[in-house]
This record gives structure tokens, sequence and C-alpha cells, in this order.
């Protein structure tokens, strides 16, 4: 019967399964690297906060209290704290000074994975001893 159509061909319906195939590979794959953008920008704002309260506990108490100068968690992050004096021709009559404080975090995001790192650095000021 001329102009009568029974379904689809087994060639139509092989095409359209391979269409799907592969538009459901690329949803895959763009679902996959979405996840692991989300994974790695949770462990940089995890190094950052870590950074950010040892760069406080260093404000906090100052340059000269007893600091802990490194150390790690429990989840891989190691951190360590850097303070240094940025002006060393000041006198001890100079009522302030000035302090650079460093603190470096650096983490792995798996263990094939590079190191990575971030540093926040500020300045405080000393009062002479």
């Amino acid at each position: 019967m001329p102009g009568h159509d029974d379904g689809f061909t087994l060639i139509e319906t092989l095409a359209a399964l391979v269409i799907l195939a592969l538009a459901a590979g690329t949803f895959y794959r763009a679902l996959e690297t979405g996840t692991q953008g989300a994974r790695l920008a949770d462990r940089e704002t995890a190094a950052l906060a870590l950074a950010q309260s040892h760069l406080d506990e260093a404000i906090a108490l100052g340059p000269q209290a007893n600091l802990a100068p490194a150390g790690q968690t429990p989840d891989g992050y190691a951190w360590s704290t850097t303070v240094s004096g940025l002006d060393p021709t000041r006198t001890d009559s100079a009522p302030v000074g000035l302090a650079r404080v460093d603190v470096r975090v650096t983490w792995r995001d798996g263990p094939a994975r590079r190191e990575r790192d971030l540093t926040l650095t500020t300045l405080i000021t000393v009062r002479p001893p």
C-alpha cells in the first residue's frame, strides 16, 4: 500500500539508539566534571578557612605569643605560620613596628594528584618588648 507506514525500520531504530547512547555518555561526562569541580572547590574552601583561622590567631595573640609554627589536620591539610619583621632598621624608641604574618596551607585532592597550596598574608602592628 503506497503511503502507508508500518513503523520504524531496523536502521532507523539503531541510529536512534546510537544517538541516545552518545547523548547519555556526554551527559555523564558533564555530570562527572561538575561533581569533581564541586569537590575541588570544597577542599579549597576548607584550606582557606584553615589558613584564615591561623591568621586570625596570629593577629589576636600577636607575633610574640607562642604560636604553633606548623601542624597537620587529620584530613590531610598541612599548615605553617611564619612571622617576620618588616623594618629591621627600627630603633627601640619607635612606639610600634610592623610584622608580616604568612600562613601557608598545602593539601592533595587525591592520592595521585599534585600538591596544591595557598598562602594568606597580612601585616600587624608590633609593640617593642
